[in-house]
């Protein structure tokens, strides 16, 4: 019998989430080792059919009161902007009784997060496919983490082992009030600590994306069986065969920019690395950043671009289709991943840009952080983002052809292999015991 596994995920490509491609590529790999695989998802985008071998089910989310303020909100705008019942991303901490409730308040319209109005659907929904296919196994992954609270409501009193996968902390998330408009509440954390605990107690296995977040889950919750597995790339997307590089030094950043991922450490390296070469201005060297930006950091990001006297050097592309986006980074001098204030998570990019094999790999982020030990064990250039000089050096190095790219140990973050790893863990037929210890061989 073809082992049975069912996925309870809100993002599954194409819905233009990265946070779907890790499961898209896993369950794909899966299928082709001989296990059956259905998928639950709700994202906008997502389409419902049978993808790479797995069933992707859609359970689309219901409006919600959230909805209709942020609707109301529009309107008293004008039109302008999409609106939001909670804090804005990045905003501080008001002053004052009345707008620290009414901040409360608003919050909570939005709890506990974008998924809002698909919970108890996809819940439902987890509970008649444990009917009819009767899973062996159920993974749910998050963000949204609304995806664990639907699995784990959906086996309540079923005898089927649920692994819970992290893409990135949950309660966990300790910088989080500066750039979510849920967590920035203390009653919105105070509620998602114990909602993740609730979940954490009906879980087999908890499996994170990166050691550092491994650890810190463990030291919260002892009694729970935790490993990791990294986040990783199908090399099945990466574009075939040679490209030819751009002219000059080329420079590119390909990922959504938000919270303090802050492109100006790179705008003052590059521009001193053009006063310092003027052969580079003059053979074309260009910085391209490509990826989802809303438009007031659009409109921050041109103006630092102005003030570094980068006009004409940078070119702001907006969001690529992923070929081509790939495609980019290959014939690229350098990629840039920026990972400022991020300790737990590390970025796909991270390995797009090793896999994509163009040029050097470059992470900004602090020493010690999760970040930090991956690109160091697997190649990239690490860099704090204060350090302009240091970066400044390394596209010196680079122009002179003295820095060449490490060649990326690709098979220790292809989906393929870790899909092998994963397949050692997810025991085809496991006991139904609450927390089964068999956890070797997915340490990396």
């Amino acid at each position: 019998m073809p082992k049975r596994l069912l996925i309870v995920t809100y993002h599954h490509p194409p819905d233009g989430s990265v946070g779907g491609l890790r499961w898209a590529a896993l369950s794909k790999y899966l299928v082709r080792a001989g296990w059956s695989v259905e998928l639950i998802a709700g994202a906008p985008g997502v389409r419902a059919g049978i993808v790479n071998g797995v069933a992707v089910r859609v359970v689309r989310r219901l409006p919600t009161l959230n909805d209709a303020y942020r609707a109301v909100a529009r309107l008293s705008r004008g039109g302008r902007g999409a609106g939001g019942s909670g804090p804005s991303r990045g905003a501080e901490r008001p002053a004052g009784f009345w707008r620290r409730l009414r901040w409360e308040a608003a919050s909570l319209l939005a709890f506990p997060d974008e998924s809002r109005g698909w919970t108890l659907r996809a819940a439902w929904a987890v509970r008649r496919a444990v009917k009819r296919f009767r899973p062996d196994v159920v993974i749910a992954s998050g963000p949204p983490h609304t995806a664990h609270v639907a699995a784990a409501l959906g086996l309540l009193g079923r005898p089927v082992p649920l692994v819970l996968d992290f893409r990135d902390p949950w309660s966990l998330r300790e910088d989080a009030w500066r750039f979510d408009p849920v967590y920035g509440t203390e009653g919105a954390r105070f509620l998602i600590r114990h909602l993740e605990a609730w979940v954490m107690k009906r879980s087999n296995v908890v499996i994170a994306n990166t050691r550092e977040l491994a650890d810190l889950t463990r030291a919260r919750y002892p009694d729970a069986a935790v490993t990791w597995l990294r986040n990783g790339l199908d090399l099945e997307d990466v574009p075939p065969g040679r490209l030819a590089p751009f002219p000059g030094l080329s420079l590119c950043h390909v990922g959504t920019l938000y919270g303090n991922r802050d492109v100006r450490p790179v705008l003052a390296a590059f521009r001193a690395f053009l006063d310092r070469h003027p052969d580079a201005a003059a053979a074309g060297s260009r910085l391209r950043i490509a990826g989802a930006i809303s438009p007031r950091r659009r409109d921050a990001l041109l103006a630092q671009i102005e003030v570094a006297g980068l006009v004409g050097a940078v070119e702001v592309l907006g969001i690529l289709p992923r070929p081509e986006a790939l495609r980019l980074v290959r014939r690229s001098s350098l990629s840039l991943v920026l990972a400022q204030d991020q300790g737990l998570g590390v970025p796909a990019k991270l390995y797009e840009s090793l896999a994509a094999g163009g040029g050097v790999t470059l992470v900004l982020t602090e020493p010690g952080s999760a970040n930090a030990r991956e690109a160091a064990e697997l190649g990239a250039r690490v860099c704090e983002a204060s350090d302009t000089a240091g970066i400044t050096a390394l596209l010196e190095r680079i122009w002179r052809d003295v820095e060449p790219p490490p060649a990326a140990p690709v098979d220790q973050f292809s989906y393929e292999r870790l899909a092998e790893r994963l397949a050692d863990l997810l025991d085809p037929r496991p006991a139904p015991v609450r927390r089964p210890r068999r956890l070797a061989g997915v340490s990396a």
